[in-house]
């Protein structure tokens, strides 16, 4: 902090509200640059002058023929899974960033291949790891001799710290699977479903092969799951009461109303937006205040802060990509995710956006879950990879993406 060039630190646009008003109360005495909005600073001269320069992902990719030409004390990641894919722009921007120290920040350095940490080590140390096709080839086929030495290779350069090696003093966190039974409309979608596209993939898988199937494969696990979410989201031709058409929807609007009425405030995740779009509906028919976020919303800082200070908005809908990291949403005492996500990891990152420093209470997650499912095998998937997982690379390991082979057993079995 003391050199005359300047630092930058990139993040997701989300944060760059959050950094700066941490930066203003840690650091008041530095001057915090934020570039971002169509009126940033272009000139490269002027930009240097700056102490401390914040952007997002976005405008790094956009502006690196000129954040390319600074050079900077240092260039810090914060979120740096956004760099997981080395053949991104983004990476590209990252890695052609010129500084004297390079740090990397993130909760999930890898989400579902070996080849994520390969990408952030890039960046950090381009020639610490072994050219990218050879360390893929070796990790993915398991070679336990290259892996040790991997390990080795990255471990002095690793800070890992889980919570529960901090002394926080944070209130408890509770986790629940809430388990739904499907309703007779939502099974027979179901089961129509999926008798209808195995017959489908099995003769298609019989005549192409495996690999020439995978977006089908994708495609109906897709569909399976966002008949567990609602039937509505596949067939909007269907008739009836929406709001019980699904055993999991009813459930989730049960709790709702519970925590509504008892006063307390609640984060409810999905990965759909079309489904978060039907709870919208719902919850403004019955007079509810919330507010809402996905991947569009531009006025973060400013549902945040509503959500935070008014007591009578309750409930914030987020999607778990745009929502799931980076934010300060302490007010809530619940978080429900309405679909399982693959990678719990990723899952966890959500539960603390509440779970956090200034959570004076105790925290409630609740994973809402269709029985005799697609999401009951995903269920069972997670809990076999939390038992292989411990160190970084037993995440690694356990964390791989699954072959189409299981993709394909998954559906059909």
């Amino acid at each position: 902090l003391e050199s005359t060039s300047p630092i930058l630190l990139v993040m997701p646009t989300s944060l760059l509200f959050h950094w700066k008003k941490e930066f203003e109360k840690f650091l008041p005495s530095k001057e915090i640059y934020v570039h971002s909005g169509s009126l940033r600073l272009s000139n490269v001269e002027e930009l240097e002058k700056k102490s401390i320069i914040l952007t997002s992902y976005a405008l790094l990719r956009i502006d690196q023929p000129i954040l390319s030409k600074i050079s900077f004390a240092a260039t810090i990641l914060d979120e740096a899974q956004y760099i997981k894919n080395p053949d991104s722009k983004v990476a590209e921007a990252a890695c052609s960033l010129k500084s004297d120290f390079r740090i990397a920040m993130t909760g999930t350095p890898i989400e579902n291949h070996w080849q994520d940490l390969w990408s952030i080590f890039y960046y950090l140390m381009p020639s610490l790891l072994d050219p990218r096709q050879e360390f893929l080839l070796r990790t993915s086929s398991g070679d336990a001799a290259y892996i040790r030495n991997c390990k080795k290779k990255v471990q002095p350069f690793l800070k890992r710290r889980k919570k529960e090696s901090v002394d926080l003093q944070l209130p408890p966190k509770m986790q629940q699977i809430v388990w739904a039974q499907m309703t007779d409309i939502q099974q027979s979608v179901y089961e129509e479903f999926l008798k209808k596209t195995k017959q489908g993939l099995l003769k298609q898988v019989e005549k192409e092969g495996l690999g020439a199937c995978r977006m089908q494969i994708l495609e109906a696990i897709l569909r399976l799951r966002q008949i567990c979410c609602h039937p509505l989201l596949v067939d909007p031709s269907l008739e009836g009461d929406p709001k019980v058409m699904s055993g999991k929807y009813e459930q989730l609007f049960s709790d709702l109303q519970a925590v509504y009425e008892e006063g307390h405030k609640v984060l409810v995740y999905s990965q759909f937006t079309q489904m978060l779009g039907r709870m919208r509906e719902d919850i403004e028919e019955r007079g509810w205040k919330y507010v809402y976020l996905d991947g569009s919303v531009k006025n973060r800082e400013e549902l945040v802060e509503t959500f935070q200070e008014d007591p009578e908005t309750k409930i914030f809908l987020l999607s778990l990509k745009a929502g799931g990291v980076g934010l300060n949403l302490t007010a809530a005492e619940y978080v429900f995710f309405y679909d399982p996500w693959w990678n719990e990891a990723v899952e966890n990152q959500a539960i603390d956006r509440a779970h956090r420093l200034g959570q004076q209470k105790k925290v409630i997650a609740r994973r809402y879950v269709t029985a005799q499912s697609i999401e009951e095998k995903i269920m069972k998937i997670k809990e076999h990879k939390k038992s292989m997982s411990d160190t970084l690379f037993d995440d690694a390991m356990s964390m791989q993406a699954l072959s189409l082979q299981e993709w394909y057993d998954l559906f059909t079995q």
